[in-house]
């Protein structure tokens, strides 16, 4: 396939779809975009649809049925539903993803992050230095002097803040940093594995990326490749897709390495409740 560049005044209509073969019999769709929503963050399908229009300058995955959405440029933060309607209207300075009933969220006028149910009420108020996201009851929580602990639901401190860094627990443990080396504590805070590791392992149904030297690939659970294929960057595995780059492009890949949705995009994230979010910075087409 070759491509070409779109003049400056061609405009293509959102509603336009190209076919392309991509590396197999199968037909794909890419995405179709108006020159002027250049740089703007929509939602696609799994499909690789536009379902929801390019128009955000900034956006996060969507979780629990909600995205939050920044509308303009050093705008105030909101949150979306899966129709793209507004639910939560733009009124924080920060917002960050709904997990287990709470987002973390900040306000002007009142100093660090608290924790927001899905009616936009808070539940924990503001006083928190950095956001995170709470994992079977229990949220990061960041100090001003760049340490981490647990809270719970409540806001209560259940872990105090003694670790360089912390991660989200899963199967009641969380990765920590202690002494500049990761390890795995309960939700006591006590070690079940001792810090010892360079990073901690961050596996995703399965599989994780990893970087070797210029170029990225995945390994599953007994660290060994799960297919030859090397990408120039690549983001976790979500609802059985991945983001990889190529050629400075981003597509999604499923489980075999196959392409589903062929490489596009400037940015994106990863598909959650069956929607992703991307970007186009620049409007190119291809043809057979």
């Amino acid at each position: 396939m070759s491509n070409y560049r779109i003049g400056k005044y061609l405009l293509l209509l959102c509603s336009l779809m190209l076919v392309i073969s991509f590396g197999s019999n199968a037909e794909i769709n890419t995405v179709a975009i108006d020159e002027t929503k250049l740089g703007k963050w929509g939602f696609i399908n799994t499909r690789g649809e536009v379902v929801i229009d390019f128009q955000y300058y900034n956006v996060f995955a969507f979780s629990q049925g909600l995205a939050a959405v920044q509308p303009k440029r050093g705008g105030l933060w909101g949150f979306i539903d899966r129709t793209g309607k507004m639910v939560i209207k733009p009124q924080f300075l920060d917002a960050y993803k709904f997990s287990e009933g709470l987002a973390a969220v900040t306000v002007k006028g009142q100093y660090g992050y608290g924790f927001i149910n899905k009616n936009g009420e808070f539940v924990i108020k503001p006083r928190f230095y950095r956001p995170s996201a709470f994992s079977e009851g229990l949220a990061v929580m960041h100090t001003a002097n760049h340490k981490c602990g647990y809270i719970d639901k409540s806001g209560r401190v259940v872990i105090k803040p003694r670790f360089e860094d912390a991660g989200e627990f899963s199967q009641g443990l969380a990765p920590v940093k202690l002494g500049g080396k990761w390890g795995y504590i309960n939700k006591n805070g006590n070690f079940e594995i001792p810090p010892q590791f360079d990073q901690f392992l961050d596996f995703s149904e399965g599989l994780m990326p990893v970087k070797i030297g210029a170029k990225t690939s995945f390994i599953d659970r007994s660290f060994k490749p799960v297919f030859d294929t090397t990408f120039e960057d690549a983001k976790r595995f979500s609802q059985g897709m991945a983001a990889v780059k190529v050629n400075s492009k981003w597509g999604f890949i499923n489980r075999k390495g196959e392409w589903l949705i062929p490489p596009q995009f400037d940015d994106t994230k990863y598909f959650a409740d069956g929607l992703a979010p991307v970007t186009i910075n620049n409007l190119v087409i291809y043809e057979k």
